[in-house]
């Protein structure tokens, strides 16, 4: 910037007057914008200072409903341990003293009482094959079991398998067509790895009539064909129907068909349904590759674990 000062005058150059317009502007525009600010500064304080007795009665309004809901939670938590659950308590409580003190004897009275095992039997089949069949019976009302199995006889033992028995259960384990020499002599059944599981009363309160629901199987018409000729020799057959009368479908519905002659098992067979539904009536035919002479009773006896989640099909 150049001030001339010849004379009694003095002279701006361009460039002077222009920075002095600028910083006239600047200024001005900053009185503006503080001027703004202020102005809204106190449109709050004066807002807050004329509202500030409803916020005072807003906060303590939060903080007393906040307050009012704990104690309504303590209180009803001490209402319904004292007044409604005091009973139960009590005899939970006195269930636990008891089962402290009397602890052998509990679990003496509420242990599984074992699976019984009721004598092998070996029936032969053509062409050097056996069928093996022993009753068992879970003697516990309040437990199942599963387990693995096989049969043991003079000089060998058979694969075995993987079966369960419901609580008080009364049922059969059986390997069928197994191919050997000569006839299996001295045959008895064994149990391993037996994993026991009790009932929940909290979850079932009645097994008996829970179990009655899920195994409302009806077999009608049951009958044996005794020779039956085809070319590759004379056979027996067994038929039956069967209805699912239940409210619940299964994957796979396995029944024991058991031929007597008057009270002894002079025969096993076995045969599987795939995805039985509710309602669903069957008609089923064994073949039995032998002519079973003399037979008085056919037994039919199906096989489902209601305890296996997966075996249900979905409504």
């Amino acid at each position: 910037m150049e001030i001339s000062t010849k004379g009694d005058y003095f002279r701006l150059d361009t460039g002077t007057i222009f920075a002095i317009i600028r910083t006239h502007m600047t200024n001005g525009a900053s009185f503006e914008q503080e001027e703004k600010q202020r102005t809204l500064f106190r449109k709050i304080g004066y807002w807050y200072v004329t509202n500030k007795a409803l916020l005072r009665r807003i906060l303590n309004g939060v903080v007393i409903s906040v307050a009012g809901i704990f104690w309504a939670y303590a209180l009803w938590g001490l209402f319904d341990y004292f007044i409604l659950n005091w009973s139960k308590s009590n005899q939970a409580l006195e269930e636990l003293v008891a089962s402290r003190v009397f602890t052998q004897e509990w679990i003496s009275k509420n242990r599984p009482r074992g699976i019984n095992i009721g004598t092998a039997r070996v029936f032969t089949r053509e062409d050097d094959k056996y069928d093996f069949l022993a009753e068992i019976e879970n003697s516990s009302s309040l437990y199942w079991a599963e387990f693995d199995y096989k049969f043991v006889f003079s000089g060998g033992e058979t694969a075995g398998g993987h079966s369960f028995i419901l609580p008080s259960e009364e049922t059969w384990a059986a390997e069928l067509s197994f191919e050997r020499e000569a006839r299996p002599a001295s045959p008895r059944l064994e149990l391993i790895n037996i994993a026991w599981h009790r009932v929940d009363p909290r979850e079932i309160s009645d097994y008996e009539a829970w179990r009655a629901e899920r195994l409302n199987l009806l077999i009608s018409d049951i009958e044996q064909v005794s020779e039956i000729s085809l070319e590759e020799g004379t056979y027996a057959k067994t038929k039956f129907n069967v209805q699912n009368l239940s409210g619940y479908g299964f994957y796979s519905v396995g029944f024991y068909i058991i031929a007597y002659r008057g009270t002894t098992p002079i025969g096993v067979n076995y045969v599987a349904l795939k995805n039985f539904r509710t309602g669903e009536r069957r008609a089923v035919e064994v073949s039995w590759f032998d002519t079973l002479p003399q037979v008085s009773k056919i037994e039919v006896r199906p096989e489902v674990n209601i305890f296996d989640q997966d075996n249900y099909m979905p409504i």
